[in-house]
């Protein structure tokens, strides 16, 4: 009997087989992680008002790790806006690189990767800064939902 120990860490990880072959005879066993997938969540930092050049940033976050990249659908709601309310629509991804979004393909909806082993700090996010023009209009409400 050849037995060796496994490490419980807090890192969601697929099932790993393993071999052990000694002359013409072998073994394989396989390990269960055992650790729940990681949770993803998206927070608004508030308000933007127009002409003010501020931005409502929507930062993505993951609680738990992952040794891949987890996945997700990020998909702009307008609510009460308008396409026209949005001057523009940033994503900053895990890596620090951005992109610039219409807001057809953000209500589409947008994939996003959170690659494996990504600490909280390298989370992506949505910058979404107003269109400053002349039509007086209540305050409108915009968000982000994940699938």
């Amino acid at each position: 009997t050849v037995s060796y120990p496994t490490a419980d860490d807090a890192t969601d990880e697929l099932a790993e087989t393993t071999t052990l072959t000694i002359g013409t005879g072998s073994g394989t066993g396989t390990i269960i992680d055992t650790d729940l997938p990681p949770v993803i969540s998206i927070t608004a930092s508030g308000d933007a008002t127009e002409g003010a050049g501020d931005a409502i940033v929507f930062s993505i976050d993951q609680t738990g790790l992952s040794d891949r990249a987890t996945t997700v659908i990020v998909t702009l709601n307008l609510t009460d806006a308008e396409a026209a309310d949005i001057a523009s629509i940033v994503l900053t991804n895990a890596d620090g690189t951005t992109q610039t979004l219409t807001v057809a393909q953000a209500t589409a909806g947008v994939t996003v990767s959170i690659p494996a082993g990504t600490e909280l700090a390298d989370m992506p996010s949505f910058s979404i800064t107003p269109t400053q023009d002349a039509i007086y209009e209540i305050s409108e409400t915009i968000g982000m939902s994940l699938s």
